[in-house]
This record gives structure tokens, C-alpha cells and sequence, in this order.
């Protein structure tokens, strides 16, 4: 069984051997990861490329534009939906905590995004993922 760090090693090792797909340069090893994290700071396609974190924000946000549904996630505090790594993507304009089934909850959101549109959608609660759909209109 590998160990975390043997692991780490070899993500690196295949990252500096294929680069970033977007062409951005690789950094030194202790910036993609970071002394006492369990962060990367890196990002993988679904086709196994990997894509620096702002490149991959900006994929996010453009997909999230063009999508008529989308899973993204609700920050700590509620008031808006993000990206994985926090970045906005819709204002949270209003949001309501029901129960749902044997002990559980979900909260359902209303968002407005950058361009105007209306997103509704639900997850678990702050913090977690929020599965959405653009409203009509």
C-alpha cells in the first residue's frame, strides 16, 4: 500500500511530465502542494488533463454561464454559489431550510448570477454542493 507522500510524489511526477493542459508552467513542488494541507493546487479534466486552479475557475465559470443546470456548492454563510474553490458564481437572494425525510434537511435557493439570470436549486445545507437549474425567463 503507498503511503500519502509516495502517492503526492507520483501525482507530481506525471503532472511535470504531461504539464498543464492550458499551458500555464508547472511550479515547484511545495506551491502545487503546500506545506501541511490537503490541498493541490491543481485541478484534473474529466479526460485526466490537468489545468492550473485559475484556468480551471475560469473553465467553471464559463461552463456554469453556458449550463442550464449545474452542480456548484453553497458558501459557509449562505449567501452565495460557488465555484469548488470559492469563487462566486450567484448571489443568493433568498433561502429556505426544510425538513426532508427521517431527520434530515434541505435548503432551497434562489440565486441571480453576474448576467442577471435566475437559478433555483437544493443541497444539504452551507458548505455542501447545491444542484441548480436556470429558471425561465
Amino acid at each position: 500500500m503507498k503511503t500519502n507522500m509516495a502517492t503526492i510524489h507520483e501525482a507530481y511526477s506525471e503532472l511535470t511530465a504531461r504539464g498543464f493542459a492550458c499551458g500555464c508552467s508547472v511550479p515547484a513542488f511545495e506551491e502545487v502542494f503546500p506545506p501541511g494541507t490537503c490541498t493541490s493546487r491543481y485541478a484534473r479534466r474529466a479526460t485526466g488533463e490537468f489545468v492550473c486552479i485559475p484556468c480551471a475557475e475560469e473553465e467553471e465559470v464559463r461552463a456554469f454561464a453556458a449550463a442550464g443546470r449545474y452542480d456548484a456548492y453553497l458558501s459557509g454563510d449562505g449567501r452565495e454559489v460557488t465555484t469548488w474553490t470559492g469563487r462566486t458564481l450567484a448571489r443568493v437572494t433568498s433561502r429556505d431550510v426544510r425538513t426532508a425525510g427521517f431527520c434530515g434537511r434541505q435548503t432551497y435557493v434562489r440565486a441571480i448570477d453576474a448576467a442577471g439570470r435566475v437559478w433555483h436549486g437544493r443541497g444539504p445545507g452551507e458548505g455542501m454542493y447545491v444542484r441548480l437549474r436556470r429558471g425561465r425567463g
